[in-house]
């Protein structure tokens, strides 16, 4: 026959059982509110009586509850898709603010663009035809070839800067990679540690989960845990963290064919995938340097046609005129030697014509509308910026929105909330109640059983 002193037992399971279920959901409603917690369930199973009961014969003997395991509620399919997701969104990011650098640049269309400038220069040939013999139209003409020439030099200086500020964002970048690479890896020993001491470290994985969705908008990344739960995180195939080790990454900006990521001073360089490093060097690589080689192109072929329809005309003194710009690019572009400072020496009049002439000042306005010409370069390289820049503010806003949806997604799934927690909260109190109305029920069989027995009649 069954004890009664086994009741004890059970009433006493069930009370352990259920205050840890209602310490789990107390534990919920306080982390609410915390960046990346996953809501724990306590789950229950009951204990075999039969393990208890070696002695109790066919009747059966009850063995109360235990806490099985104390489980954090995820979705490693939904967390890997948004760690995909915010790598995709750092990088998409990063060329948005680039490309709307770019534009910022160019400043067109607008009275302090290029564009303008340039329609400045042309008509101020125009206006110079009108007196050749005069001056001060010569004068206002080399003011506008000197403005265009600021121009092109101040589009130069403005990509610099742009180049020196992309490299220290993505130093800054590289530098966070490496910070949070480390805290990953000290969480590792720390997970480990709470494991072999037989505790569970939901929270501590919380943590780590928390961090590589950080890493991952800096740098798309391949995370792994081993049977051990410990965690390894690659960037284009390489190990960074291998459960309590690090290797640091670092940004070469002396490679020869542009600045690259690399790791633990490997001679390969990393391809990482994703994330606003990637951004940053597509920014630095290919971005920045394709607009500077474009504007470059333009100012040599600006001075190419200029200079050869210049030295078509002859100048106030009769003499033959030479170049009027001076370039191998848009860093050095500079009115000539020969036009510097000398409205004489400008060519305004045909070979021959004589100092009242116009006609090479009138041919010269006319190269505004020149098929294939500068200004149609320069639209082209507008109009393909404007493009890039519109597709990569469409492509930001789709990368937010599925960012935000699987966030969403995941919070779902493992966020908490309040009306389910405490409906599940008055669930085990009641449980608890209804335990301890059970231990005192024992109880009192046990005080009879005790101090009652064989007291009949006294």
């Amino acid at each position: 026959m069954p004890s009664t002193f086994s009741g004890l037992s059970v009433a006493s399971s069930a009370l352990a059982a259920q205050r840890r279920a209602i310490e789990a959901t107390g534990h919920n409603i306080a982390n609410v509110n915390t960046p990346g917690y996953s809501r724990q369930r306590v789950d229950l199973a009951a204990i075999d009586g039969s393990s208890i009961a070696l002695h109790a014969g066919s009747h059966y003997q009850a063995g109360g509850v235990d806490v099985a395991a104390q489980t954090r509620i995820v979705d490693q399919f939904l967390v890997n898709r948004v760690n995909t997701e915010r790598a995709a969104l750092g990088l998409a990011d990063e060329r948005q603010v680039t490309l709307e650098r770019l534009e910022l640049a160019f400043a067109e269309p607008g009275e302090f663009g290029l564009s303008s400038e340039l329609q400045q220069f042309w008509s101020a040939w125009d206006t110079a035809a009108l007196t050749p013999e005069d001056e001060a139209a010569r004068a206002a003409l080399l003011q506008r070839g000197a403005a265009v020439v600021e121009r092109f030099q101040s589009l130069s200086h403005e990509f610099d800067e742009m180049q020196g500020d992309v490299i220290q964002r993505a130093e800054a970048t590289v530098t966070d990679i490496n910070g949070i690479a480390h805290q990953l890896a000290d969480l590792n020993i720390a997970i480990s540690a709470a494991t072999d001491a037989g505790t569970v470290p939901n929270d501590l994985l919380d943590q780590r989960d928390q961090l590589v969705r950080t890493l991952s908008e800096h740098v798309g990344v391949s995370a792994r845990t081993d049977n051990n739960g410990l965690l390894s995180v690659s960037i284009g195939g390489a190990a960074v963290v291998a459960a309590g080790r690090v290797n640091e990454v670092s940004l070469d900006t002396t490679n020869a064919g542009g600045v690259v990521l690399r790791i633990a001073n490997s001679p390969v360089p990393l391809r990482p995938t994703g994330g606003r490093i990637e951004g940053l060097l597509q920014s630095t690589n290919v971005l920045i340097p394709e607009h500077q080689a474009r504007i470059d192109a333009l100012a040599v072929q600006l001075a190419d046609v200029v200079n050869s329809q210049h030295r078509q005309g002859q100048d106030l003194d009769g003499n033959a005129a030479g170049n009027f710009f001076a370039a191998t690019g848009a860093r050095d572009f500079t009115l000539d030697a020969a036009v510097l400072g000398r409205p004489r020496a400008i060519g305004l009049a045909a070979a021959g014509a004589g100092a009242f002439d116009g006609t090479n000042a009138v041919r010269m306005a006319e190269l505004a509308g020149l098929g294939g010409g500068p200004d149609d370069a320069y639209r082209a390289v507008i109009a393909e910026l404007g493009v890039a820049a519109q597709t990569a503010n469409q492509r930001l806003v789709l990368q937010e929105s599925l960012t935000t949806q699987f966030d969403a997604q995941r919070e779902a799934v493992s966020g908490v909330s309040i009306d389910e927690e405490m409906s599940n909260l008055v669930a085990f109190q009641q449980a608890y109640d209804a335990s301890a109305r059970f231990l005192t029920a024992i109880d009192e069989m046990i005080d009879r059983l005790i101090n009652g027995t064989g007291s009949v009649g006294r």
